[in-house]
């Protein structure tokens, strides 16, 4: 065997050696990502519990009226889910009753809702301010660390695209989870 060939193997045995070391390091890299974004994943649950409806001028009956489709904004990540009924305690999960969110950014996360028409569901009638969510996620890390999860109640007022004049939706309060 040359000396060249023999340097070259050389080498080579120590690239293989400098690439199996590098990839026991991006293997811990990879396993320490895991172990964090599984201890920080947290969640919102919204649901809409009950819908306050002015009566109209005309007198007509406002529980006939209140709005069923509502759009959830969430500012951290920016996300938007539809609920296009009420929740039902005797069917907590059933399709459309509720809106979930994963891996929110608790700390500048805002909770937005607008209400469509019934009539026309693509005709918005009315939006709620923003909510910030760092006060519903204060108990986080007590839930994190094994403690129960927790369920609170925001009422949200929905003010009418038009002016405060036509509200449709005076509060429906939001649970979260």
């Amino acid at each position: 065997m040359t000396d060249s060939t023999k340097s070259a193997r050389e080498s080579m045995e120590k690239s293989r050696i400098e690439v199996m070391e590098c990839e026991e390091e991006i293997k811990s890299i990879k396993t320490a990502l895991k172990a964090v974004s599984e201890s920080s994943r947290n969640g919102l649950e919204v649901s809409v519990h009950k819908v306050k409806v002015s009566q109209g001028e005309d007198g007509d009956d406002a529980e006939n009226s209140a709005p069923t489709t509502f759009k959830i904004n969430l500012s951290s990540p920016i996300e938007e889910r539809t609920i296009t009924q009420l929740y039902d305690p005797l069917n907590p999960t059933e399709e459309g009753s509720f809106a979930k969110f994963e891996s929110i950014e608790t700390s500048n996360a805002l909770l937005t809702v607008e209400v469509y028409s019934n009539d026309e569901p693509s005709r918005k009638v009315g939006v709620s301010a923003p909510h910030d969510l760092m006060p519903l996620c204060q108990d986080l890390e007590l839930w994190k660390k094994g403690g129960e999860k927790k369920s609170s109640t925001l009422e949200v007022a929905i003010v009418a695209e038009k002016g405060i004049d036509d509200v449709p939706a005076e509060k429906e309060p939001a649970e979260t989870d």
